[in-house]
Parts: structure tokens; sequence; C-alpha cells
């Protein structure tokens, strides 16, 4: 999208710094960022407005290899008794498998920890373990066949990717701009 969009508005400047979700809101907050794109839990904060808000799901996935790749209906007790590959423990993706573990009385077997979803995704398509990533991520690697998503006996995993800004922050026609590009882009 941002090739695209600076076609049509080079006049813009744009700065981009990823920090993990806490740190976004934050400066937010203190008002250090114009925009912050988040991929979490629906905003309810209303010290925030909303300018683009998308549904995404959360899917376990395996290397088609995997023994538990070709099953159907896997509950969480067995789901749970295979090694994951997981992201970082402050993320979003980690902190929402470990509250299903929780809600399950499971325990979660971690063998790695990383920070890049596509690295994650690499590992699990060689065959090491199963992880918990967001669909459009992996999208791609399934459709491929590299990676399978695991049919489990769990309700679907939503979250929200989302574009707020402080709720006394002046829209410039540049940010309604971008927004309307992205959403143009993810519709």
């Amino acid at each position: 999208i941002l090739p695209e969009f600076f076609e049509k508005h080079n006049n813009i400047e744009l700065m981009i710094k990823t920090e993990h979700s806490k740190e976004l809101f934050k400066m937010l907050k203190e008002n250090d960022l114009d925009l912050a794109y988040l991929s979490t839990d629906i905003n309810t904060d209303s010290l925030f407005k909303c300018l683009y808000k998308k549904q995404e799901k959360l899917i376990f996935i395996c290397s088609p290899h995997h023994p538990i790749a070709k099953q159907k209906n896997i509950s969480p007790k067995e789901l749970f008794n295979y090694d994951f590959a997981v992201t970082e423990k402050i993320g979003f993706c980690y902190n929402k498998l470990m509250h299903l573990a929780t809600e399950y009385g499971e325990s979660l077997k971690e063998i790695v920890e990383l920070d890049s979803t596509e690295v994650l995704s690499e590992l699990v398509a060689k065959g090491f373990g199963i992880a918990f990533l967001p669909e459009y991520c992996v999208k791609e690697k399934i459709e491929k066949g590299f990676l399978v998503k695991i049919d489990v006996n769990i309700d679907e995993q939503i979250y929200y990717s989302q574009i707020l800004c402080h709720k006394n922050r002046w829209i410039s026609p540049s940010i309604k701009a971008f927004v309307e590009a992205l959403e143009e882009e993810t519709n």
C-alpha cells in the first residue's frame, strides 16, 4: 500500500515505529504519535478514536507432515500435548494462546520463542512444532501447501487490526487519504 500511496501523495513525511501495543498506546496518550496500527482486541478506551478496523483470525498451524495435520476436530487437550513454537511472550498472539491453554486447563510446551511471525512460520513448515498466528500472515504458505491449518475444536479466535488516534487529534487530509487507501486495499 505504501508505494502506491506515496506516488499520489509525495509531499507527506512518514515515520514508522514498531513497538508493542502497550508502548504504542502510551505514545498515543501522550500525543507522541499521530496514528497507531495495532493488532489486538477491539479498542474500548474512550481516549482513542478508531479510524480503521478489520476483523482478523488467529489460527493454529503445522507442517503438512506433522502427526496432527490431517486429523479433524482436534480437542484442546490433544492439541496442547504437542510442542509449540511461540511468538514473543509480551505479544498479543502469545497472550491469546496462554489464555486458551488456561481456559482449557492445559499447559503450553514451548520449544522456541521468536519475535518474527515469518521466521516462526518457516520453522513450523519445516516440522518444528505447532504455532498460533494471524491467518493473513500464513495464508500464502497454506495455499502453497507448506503449512496446514489445524482443525481444532475451539471457537474461532478473533482480533482486530485497527488504526487508532487520540480522540482530540486533528485528522489531516493526508491521514484521511491514507486510511481510505488502506480500506480500499483490504476490501
